[in-house]
């Protein structure tokens, strides 16, 4: 996976399939066209650019763990 893909991955997975550039850049405080570039692959992202986007993604996944721990009782009553 070459880091543009890998980036395209993240950017739909934590700001929602389509038009996550310019979120992700005013998130990470980078310009959007420094966001295309890294896509292009015209210019390699920093590590700590990839250090940030790994903790939020762990946000996003106990945030989701949380939420799914409130939705299972009500998908079980469902099923009964």
């Amino acid at each position: 996976m070459t880091q543009g893909e890998l980036l395209r991955q993240v950017g739909d997975l934590l700001y929602g399939e389509g038009q996550w550039n310019s979120r992700m850049a005013d998130d990470i405080d980078v310009n959007r066209r420094t966001i295309q570039r890294w896509l292009d692959m015209t210019e390699i992202m920093p590590m700590g650019v990839w250090e940030e986007l790994d903790q939020k993604l762990d946000q996003r996944i106990t945030q989701s763990i949380r939420a799914r721990a409130h939705i299972v009782p009500f998908s079980k009553r469902q099923k009964a």
